[in-house]
């Protein structure tokens, strides 16, 4: 058996036409697809990266790094920070502590657009 996951916001669009045929069940199957989709969703893991500097070094440096050598970032510890989800840029904040921990206070959204859904037409 082949398992195909495809994004629930490429289905939506077409998802009367994939249940046609089937109305007399469509509220029921809708509630009960909607919900195990739901379910399984939040049971995706996702890797959040906070970033707090990037640096540009050539390699002969890199391949001469020893322990304890120390890499000089330009980040301000007043600036905000990258917040990215998957590899998408997705929040800034500020670094911080909380009860004791290393903490990112998120101070804003980065909204992207979905892309267009015109190829599904």
């Amino acid at each position: 058996s082949i398992t195909i996951w495809v994004p629930y916001s490429m289905i939506e669009p077409i998802r009367t036409r994939l249940n046609a045929g089937f109305q007399s069940e469509q509220d029921e199957k809708d509630n009960t697809w909607s919900n195990r989709f739901k379910q399984n969703l939040q049971k995706v893991d996702v890797e959040l990266i906070a970033k707090l500097g990037e640096i540009n070094i050539s390699v002969r440096d890199f391949l001469n790094l020893q322990m304890n050598d120390v890499l000089y970032l330009e980040h301000e510890t007043k600036d905000p920070i990258s917040v990215e989800v998957n590899g998408v840029k997705k929040f800034t904040g500020f670094q911080g502590a909380y009860k004791g921990h290393k903490a990112i206070n998120i101070d804003e959204l980065i909204y992207e657009p979905p892309v267009s859904d015109e190829i599904l037409v």
